[in-house]
């Protein structure tokens, strides 16, 4: 009996691959929900007057730039 567990639970099955198959999706789902979040927070910064822009460092046309990228690249 307990040979048959092993062979079942420690083999080549479908289920020890599984989280492996699982797991791309379920991080692919997580940078995009990053990327939404950044997305959000750039719009609140590009929102500020140029000489706030200019204050924090940064250009207006680069963050538009920024803004332009698809959520699922990095």
């Amino acid at each position: 009996m307990t040979s048959m567990i092993n062979r079942h639970t420690h083999g080549n099955s479908v289920a020890s691959q599984m989280p492996a198959f699982i797991g791309q999706p379920i991080a692919l789902a997580g940078r995009i929900a990053r990327r939404v979040r950044e997305r959000r927070e750039l719009n609140r910064i590009l929102s500020f007057p140029d000489y706030l822009l200019k204050d924090i460092g940064v250009q207006r046309n680069d963050m538009q730039r920024k803004a332009l990228d698809p959520l699922w690249r990095e």
